[in-house]
């Protein structure tokens, strides 16, 4: 808890230059006013000075006449740890996205304009994804951004979206000679009609790392892109299987392992359950009839690839794991029927690490949406079994991000035998402190801080304790007849109470 009374800084970009003010927060609700160091200018031509030191012209048309304020910060410099919710007009945080050269706040600015979806907001995002000048990070979260705010405009939305036209732009070619028809009209004058040059995908070129991430990350955004049916244009995905198709890598110094991973990855992006219509049975998915074309060609595709990481491995076979992970998203979305040895098959011991890792991730995650018991056994077996160390803790954390219930909810999962399973994982890593503690948390997650809600009563409870206890006593004792053992309980009982009335008796002396 931070302490009553605090200070906090709040810095004013203003049109004469940028301004820190500080203000004293004492009770739940403070109001202050700010003083302005600006006047209105008549003439909104002239230079800003920024923080940075650097001056730029700015665009103030949609600025308030009788405001000079560009934009404002609350702790800048993140002294305080508080999650801030601040409201201010689109137009200002368009203004913070585009000139403020602090990254932290161009991510702030991108994340509050999720909200203001509208032509000026992709302009802004445009600029901003065009820019060399800005960090590369920065920029693929606008890629991402952009994305989002096309698919809220997806019933307005006119036009290819930017980052695809940026990409076509920056990492592709067009062809160098335009194919042109002469149409006659009836006035024996020829119209010249010129087809637009289709795209080629260049020769890779990594040497530049920050267009290299932008290169490997913005394919993946476009993935996401929906039109107003709420699935991906059909230009997406013929997009995507050209990169796929037309990778060339032979005169590039840099491995392109991850890059190809990443288009996989992309496929995986583009599936939405309107591929899989409502006469769909098992059988039609066996046969996979009633699946659209684009479903089938990802299907397809990422069979192929996964056979030929089989034959020429990737760098750390990171294709076969983006396989993986798209074909468990084709079961889970789609409805394609895959297989689950396939998964067993990758997450055995042999197989490379991380080639294991993504494979259990899968299995967990279908004990999240299946409730299969036969998964659950097994990865609880791996916990307490597998040779590798580090694989069996990270199983644990992604269960814990991924649990089969939470908070005691009724499922088939939710049993005493695993209440006891869980248990006894967590007794028998008693001296490794860093899996306790995640068996620990998922306990919690699972069952809560309170008794689960599976288990008997503590009454029940105690008696079923009491016959088992009485039962191994029995169990010990052979050839031995009810009148004897009636007696052996008879003298436990009596010694109990011997033992309580002398502990009685010397308490009060």
């Amino acid at each position: 808890m931070c302490s009553k009374s605090q200070k906090k800084v709040i810095r004013v970009q203003e049109l004469e230059g940028s301004f820190s003010q500080t203000i004293l927060l004492e009770d739940s609700v403070t109001k202050y006013e700010l003083t302005c160091h600006s006047k209105v200018r008549r003439n909104k031509k002239k230079k800003i000075p920024l923080i940075s030191g650097d001056e730029v012209d700015m665009d103030l048309q949609q600025m308030d006449s009788e405001c000079p304020i560009l934009w404002i910060r609350i702790d800048p410099d993140l002294k305080i740890i508080r999650e801030l919710q601040f409201e201010q007009a689109d137009y200002n945080w368009q203004w913070e996205l585009r000139y403020e050269r602090d990254i932290l706040s161009q991510f702030e600015a991108l994340e509050a304009l999720k909200r203001f979806p509208s032509q000026i907001t992709r302009e802004t995002l445009g600029a901003v994804l065009d820019s060399s000048n800005c960090f590369y990070r920065v920029r693929i979260e606008c890629a991402y951004v952009l994305t989002h705010i096309a698919n809220s405009m997806a019933n307005t939305w006119t036009g290819t979206l930017a980052t695809l036209s940026f990409f076509r732009r920056v990492f592709m070619s067009t062809n160098s000679t335009s194919s042109s028809t002469n149409v006659t009209t009836s006035s024996t004058n020829n119209l010249s009609l010129t087809v637009p040059s289709a795209y080629i995908v260049r020769i890779n070129d990594f040497s530049n790392s920050q267009m290299y991430m932008i290169q490997k990350t913005i394919p993946q955004a476009i993935a996401l892109q929906r039109n107003k049916d709420r699935v991906c244009p059909p230009e997406v995905i013929n997009f995507l299987f050209e990169l796929i198709h037309y990778n060339e890598n032979s005169k590039n110094r840099f491995s392109d392992a991850f890059y190809r991973s990443s288009l996989i990855d992309s496929l995986g992006n583009t599936l939405t359950n309107i591929g899989l219509t409502s006469t769909t049975t098992n059988v039609d998915l066996l046969l996979n009839h009633t699946l659209d074309n684009n479903t089938k060609r990802i299907f397809d595709e990422i069979l192929l690839q996964l056979n030929y990481d089989k034959i020429i491995p990737s760098y750390g076979f990171c294709v076969t794991c983006s396989c993986l992970r798209v074909l468990h998203k084709l079961n889970i979305i789609s409805g394609i029927l895959i297989d689950i040895n396939v998964f067993y098959e990758y997450a055995s011991y042999g197989m490379f690490d991380r080639v294991r890792l993504a494979a259990c991730e899968i299995l967990v995650e279908q004990i999240e949406t299946r409730m299969n018991q036969d998964v659950f056994e097994y990865i609880f077996n791996l916990i307490a079994n597998d040779p590798d160390y580090n694989l069996r803790r990270k199983i644990v954390q992604h269960l814990c991000r991924h649990p089969p219930f939470r908070q005691n909810q009724t499922c088939s999962l939710n049993n005493p035998i695993t209440v006891n399973r869980l248990w006894s994982l967590m007794k028998n890593f008693a001296y490794d402190n860093q899996i306790r503690n995640d068996l620990v948390e998922l306990y919690q997650i699972m069952f809560g801080l309170n008794r689960p809600n599976c288990l008997p009563p503590l009454n029940e409870m105690n008696e079923l304790l009491i016959k088992d206890e009485l039962d191994d006593v029995s169990d010990t004792i052979v050839d031995i007849d009810p009148e004897r053992l009636s007696y052996f309980r008879l003298a436990r009982y009596a010694d109990d109470t011997k033992a309580a009335a002398s502990k009685l008796a010397s308490s009060s002396k």
